[in-house]
């Protein structure tokens, strides 16, 4: 998990993600972005879910709009440091997220896709 930087979602834990630059898979997108933001490789598995992540302004405006594919991925090496975008990074289990700053929805995927609890 990484706590993000940057805005919308500055000082939440999330899994390590970004954009998907043009012509690149969403899994080599997996592979660069984990790797950019926490120094891990990894080989993606599968797509588990997917979330459209709507972000609104004081006026209800919306200010973002995001798709966000949850994608399995195994670990191949390396530990987490936090880097580009992220404040800070590292390998949590569900309970301690549960007492962190996430996302209600990333708790729910992660604890649906694992099935964990």
């Amino acid at each position: 998990m990484v706590k993000r930087k940057n805005p919308p979602a500055k000082g939440t834990w999330a899994p390590p993600g970004g954009s998907v630059k043009l012509g690149e898979t969403c899994f080599d997108a997996v592979k660069r972005e984990v790797l950019e933001e926490t120094g891990i490789n990894v080989s993606p598995i599968r797509t588990m879910t997917h979330v459209d992540a709507i972000y609104k302004d004081g006026d209800s405006a919306i200010r973002y709009h995001y798709v966000i594919l949850y994608i399995e991925a195994k670990y191949i090496s390396g530990t987490p440091v936090p880097g580009d975008d992220a404040e800070d990074a590292g390998w949590f289990t569900l309970e301690e997220l549960s007492n962190m700053k996430v996302e209600k929805e990333t708790i729910r995927i992660l604890t649906n896709s694992f099935h964990l609890l």
